[in-house]
């Protein structure tokens, strides 16, 4: 059996759709300081955000 895992992006981008509606601003502001570590724009964000 193959074990899948996603990369540190892909794992951030489904945080930041399922969380998109949360009012939970100060997580959200460490997702985004994650992201741009990661080297995510803000368009790459904001279509993260989207679902």
């Amino acid at each position: 059996m193959s074990r899948f895992e996603l990369d540190a992006r892909a794992r951030l981008s489904i945080e930041f759709a399922l969380s998109a509606k949360s009012a939970d601003h100060f997580d959200m502001r460490g997702r985004e300081k994650e992201a741009k570590t990661l080297g995510m724009n803000g368009a790459d964000i904001d279509i993260a955000r989207s679902g």
